[in-house]
């Protein structure tokens, strides 16, 4: 396996541990991952600071533009839950199973709360889909990680 030594750290490792980089000789970049995300952690700690200033003195500049701004946030937000809630409500049965289904949703929560990877719902068919449509019942739900429910992006995906 090849190997590199990193410029921050000083230490080698293997080719894997660095980010891949087409301008570099090797093909990697010459800081290792690790080196890489305490240097964005720490750049990132230092301006949470300085844009929050900025964030304020402007709010304080614009109050009007502000508050403008809050009222089509939030009226969004509100619409979208809205529906959601009602495509959910309208998606549901009666012959549904509330009971399995909470505990679906608590299971998501655990595992969220245990791994500290955040977990969802997933609906294999979705309630909204382009060709076909599910429901909200308890074997048409499963939960899997965020990451990969945010890429199924409301398609079908079979079960494994």
């Amino acid at each position: 396996m090849p190997h590199k030594i990193c410029r921050v750290c000083k230490e080698e490792k293997d080719l894997s541990l660095f980010y891949k980089a087409k301008t570099c000789v090797d093909g990697h970049r010459h800081i290792c991952k690790a080196c890489d995300k305490i240097r964005k952690d720490t750049w990132r700690q230092t301006r949470i600071a300085t844009h929050n200033e900025q964030c304020r003195l402007w709010a304080q500049k614009n109050p009007e533009k502000r508050k403008q701004i809050r009222k089509t946030w939030l009226d969004k937000n509100i619409c979208y839950f809205g529906n959601r809630k009602r495509h959910v409500r309208q998606a549901t049965p009666t012959w549904a199973n509330q009971f399995y289904i909470e505990e679906i949703y608590t299971l998501a929560k655990l595992r969220t709360e245990l791994t500290g990877i955040p977990w969802h719902v997933d609906h294999i068919i979705p309630l909204r889909g382009k060709l076909v449509c599910g429901l909200h019942v308890e074997t048409n739900l499963r939960v899997i990680p965020a990451l990969e429910n945010l890429r199924k992006n409301n398609s079908y995906a079979e079960t494994d």
